[in-house]
């Protein structure tokens, strides 16, 4: 018989290392991270926004930095389910005073996804293609130096992420 299921039942959401308030998460609906290998990891946040207080001065800013964690019931270590940021704020007014907030966002390897670029590159090395594509993403690169050095390289019309 496989071992039995461990199950998350406290979950953690700090922006920009900060602890959501207790106010914010007593409002939280739901809270989702999907990922996947080949797109960006993603996270919604559901909440409850009939003062319309999160919308108007909560702590959830465009740009701002998300990291949500979960630790098992019995204890121990919290696991990182998602480190990214937000991407969007989404209000929904629906009848009388039920208004809501979704708040959604990517890991920052979805700045390698935006539009298609056409550029080309002479006397690079693949370390120096990393760094520089990185660099003009708005990322930070760990790379390993390599040696070989290419005479021309061309980013054909192709996101950085096919690239």
């Amino acid at each position: 018989m496989p071992g039995q299921q461990k199950l998350m039942d406290h979950l953690f959401i700090k922006i920009d290392g900060t602890d959501l308030p207790t106010q914010a998460m007593n409002d939280l609906i739901e809270a989702t991270v999907d990922s996947s290998l080949h797109l960006p990891d993603a996270f919604t946040l559901h909440l409850h926004d009939e003062k319309l207080q999160w919308i108007e001065s909560g702590p959830f800013v465009l740009g701002k930095e998300v990291e949500i964690t979960a630790q098992p019931e019995t204890g121990g270590r919290a696991y990182v389910l998602f480190k990214g940021e937000i991407t969007a704020l989404e209000p929904d007014f629906g009848t009388g005073a039920q208004a809501t907030l979704l708040v959604r966002g990517y890991d920052r390897s979805h700045r390698l996804h935006r539009g298609t670029h056409s550029q080309a590159y002479v006397q690079v090395t693949d370390s120096d293609l990393a760094q520089r594509i990185a660099q003009a993403a708005g990322l930070r690169a760990e790379v390993d130096a390599t040696s070989e050095v290419y005479d021309h390289v061309l980013q054909h019309n192709q996101t950085h992420m096919e690239f």
